[in-house]
């Protein structure tokens, strides 16, 4: 047994002691006892994680109704992070909560030890934290409330995250959904778009490979005003190995999308997926809209070449595995629902 505790989980004034014991698998017991000091198990519930240590809430009774039994469990101090970059995200419980009973989380101010106004036994289970601004520490408060006391709710995990500024999680397996925009902010709970000032176009720079071989992310840098590129932290694409990028407007919905030519991921990877990206009107998205199969890509274009008003998009090649320059370049042909292509003429180191 690794961890355990005891109390009087039914209010029954006997003790009873919950152990986690190791069978071929992590488990979860209860043993109620009596007063004759017999215990019997009723609960063998499998869990997944080692349990270093856990606690039990003791239920209050407050007569009949939904809140008839309840517990409260609160966190240690969570401090904001003080960089400039960052901000709140997400407090986030699982549990297992059967017919009868709930839970809610509150939010502490830790300097106050009041709760924090608009936080108060909220029964969502993500709570978007980004509006606590000018708080340094909080604390997150976790009530489980049963109707009876014969059926318990049990809390699994409670997370809170904070995220980078224009990013938005999507890391978890319930109701809070995320993605990540190039100028993206999140404002009372719902996505806008960001202010990062000044009016001058971004700078993007792929990039083939680094002190790590072929694993450095193509960047896109922003003016915050005053033609500053550093000032803000660069809008990384998780897109390796590119050479070459290429703007245009490819769905004609008035917003600039971004194409990145790939020319290797690997020592001997030339076949690749060169991405294209979407503008809208939150910014581009780290995950691209379509992928373009290219061999060895050194330079792309994004233009309507037969006047049909649709963008066109070629890619010209030069290698297909090491000293190997027999490849020919690629044209993709666009039209109303998507691209089609063909070979241009063979061609070396083009």
């Amino acid at each position: 047994m690794d961890a355990g505790d005891a109390a009087s989980n039914d209010k029954d004034g006997v003790g009873d002691i919950v152990s986690s014991p190791y069978s071929g698998g992590y488990y979860l017991d209860v043993y109620m006892g009596s007063s004759s000091w017999t215990f019997t198990r009723t609960v063998h519930k499998s869990i997944t994680t080692y349990p270093y240590d856990y606690a039990v809430a003791i239920p209050k009774g407050e007569g009949s109704g939904p809140r008839a039994y309840k517990g409260t469990f609160t966190t240690l101090p969570i401090t904001l992070p003080v960089t400039a970059n960052k901000k709140w995200d997400v407090a986030y419980i699982e549990g297992t909560f059967p017919q009868n009973t709930s839970a809610t989380i509150s939010i502490i101010d830790d300097a106050s030890g009041k709760v924090i106004p608009g936080y108060k036994d909220l029964t969502t289970m993500d709570v978007d934290l980004s509006g606590l601004i000018g708080y340094t520490n909080i604390r997150v408060q976790v009530t489980l409330m049963s109707e009876f006391n014969t059926t318990t709710p049990v809390l699994d995990s409670l997370t809170v995250k904070w995220m980078d500024k224009r990013v938005w999680r999507d890391e978890f397996h319930g109701p809070a959904r995320v993605d990540r925009l190039l100028n993206l902010d999140v404002t009372g709970g719902l996505l806008t778009k960001g202010t990062l000032g000044g009016s001058a176009p971004d700078l993007i720079f792929p990039s083939l490979m680094g002190d790590a071989n072929y694993t450095t992310s193509a960047l896109a840098f922003t003016d915050a005003g005053g033609l500053d590129y550093t000032s803000t932290r660069p809008f990384e694409f998780p897109v390796h190995g590119t050479t070459a990028a290429d703007t245009a407007d490819v769905n004609g919905d008035g917003y600039v999308d971004l194409v990145f030519a790939m020319k290797r991921t690997g020592l001997t990877t030339f076949n690749t997926k060169s991405p294209l990206y979407l503008g809208g009107p939150l910014g581009l998205k780290d995950t691209p809209d379509h992928r373009f199969d290219t061999t060895g890509a050194t330079g792309v274009v994004l233009r309507d070449l037969d006047g049909d008003g649709f963008v066109d998009v070629v890619f010209s090649q030069e290698m297909k595995a090491v000293d190997d320059y027999s490849v020919e370049s690629i044209l993709y042909w666009g039209s109303a629902t998507g691209w089609r292509h063909r070979r241009c003429s063979p061609t070396k180191r083009s």
